[in-house]
């Protein structure tokens, strides 16, 4: 059985929306059409197929799409994370490790590119980092040489909300199991409802760059964004202003929203 996807459904109701405002406006004039009935039968189909074209095409020429989550004003976009202006989320790993040599943090992350381009001195970031322990349920712990953050907890380091997003292994590997990501996500909510001081936010599509996930074999952008938007909703947190979840333009052709809305809700 041929089943519609969401976009051509909506395009469809857009497009039979406007040809009955058009037939109507035609009937009330009384302009109607001369010719044969099968002319004008056919001219009617046509018009009608080539609305229905267009409004799928404007469907999907928008790059954002707005969910409404206990309140909460959801945004999914596409755009740069450090072009915005809000507090914008970066994930690190559990140690908040901060040297970038393509070995402990890639260059071509957004924890790489936070720290080579928005950090004027790294000693200063990495005190701060030490430091910042202040009254919250989620405190470091020291293992061996190291502090161990868990996951989700957030540090505000001027307009940056740095996450404890992964573990980080022996062969300095960042890996999360499905259960902790789900956690961690959670414990985010909360964290950044601590942090946020009423101003807007900003996340990436936590967990889709090179994380490894332990328990799942292929981790799909679409279950992620579930995932992000369930763990709100099951946080209960209150924010008083817009969350937008921010996406490349190669990723937001993967998450095909339009065709995905309704079963990400």
């Amino acid at each position: 059985m041929f089943i519609l996807s969401n976009s051509c459904k909506k395009a469809f109701h857009f497009s039979t929306s406007l040809y009955a405002v058009a037939g109507t406006i035609i009937g009330i004039s009384g302009n109607n059409i001369p010719g044969d009935w099968r002319l004008k039968l056919a001219m009617a189909i046509i018009i009608y197929f080539v609305l229905t074209l267009i409004a799928w095409f404007v469907i999907h020429s928008k790059k954002s799409v707005e969910y409404k989550i206990k309140g909460n004003k959801i945004f999914i976009k596409c755009g740069d994370i450090f072009s915005a202006k809000g507090l914008k989320v970066i994930p690190f790993n559990e140690h908040f490790d901060t040297e970038v040599d393509d070995v402990i943090i890639s260059k071509n992350t957004l924890n790489g590119k936070f720290i080579l381009n928005y950090v004027k001195d790294l000693e200063d970031l990495n005190s701060f980092i030490q430091n910042e322990n202040e009254a919250t349920d989620l405190k470091k712990k020291i293992s061996k040489d190291k502090s161990v953050y868990p996951l989700g907890r957030i540090i505000k380091y001027n307009d940056f909300l740095l996450l404890a997003f992964t573990h980080f292994d022996k062969n300095n590997i960042a890996h999360i199991s499905k259960i902790e990501y789900e956690k961690c996500l959670l414990n985010m909510w909360k964290e950044l409802r601590r942090t946020y001081a009423g101003d807007k936010i900003f996340l990436p599509l936590i967990g889709s760059g090179i994380t490894k996930f332990d328990d799942v074999p292929e981790k799909s952008n679409i279950d992620l964004l579930k995932c992000i938007l369930c763990t709100l909703k099951a946080s209960g947190e209150q924010f008083t202003e817009t969350i937008t979840i921010l996406v490349t333009n190669e990723t937001w052709k993967d998450l095909n929203l339009f065709d995905n809305s309704e079963s990400v809700k």
